[in-house]
């Protein structure tokens, strides 16, 4: 689970950046109001998930210090914990992203430079 959550991570970085970039100059059939709402929708996604696979990645380090250190009989419950929580991010950045996704289906928003 580290893995993906580190490789899903860079590549939400990545578009991070590819968003912040654009603005609504790029698409003038889009009213700017509208293309803001759009980015501050699909930026809003990329950050829920970027907290969601970090920080996941970051507590299963911590997990897997604290299983060599300490014997916790917890340990199991808490790694089921961080699972449920992972999802629970994606789910959430989901709901985000599906807005984001009908604004930009909506205003016929493309992720290249028009």
């Amino acid at each position: 689970m580290q893995l993906i959550s580190l490789i899903i991570g860079l590549v939400c970085m990545g578009q991070k950046r590819k968003i912040q970039r654009l603005s609504a100059d790029q698409f003038p059939n889009v009213s700017p109001i509208e293309f803001a709402k759009w980015k501050y929708y699909e930026l809003k996604s990329i950050e829920i998930l970027l907290v969601t696979t970090w920080g996941t990645f970051f507590v299963s380090i911590v997990l897997g210090i604290a299983s060599v250190t300490s014997k916790s009989i917890g340990l199991g419950l808490s790694q089921l914990l961080l699972v449920v929580l992972f999802f629970l991010g994606l789910i959430v950045s989901a709901i985000s992203g599906s807005k984001a996704a009908g604004l930009k289906k909506k205003f016929n928003i493309t992720s290249r430079k028009q």
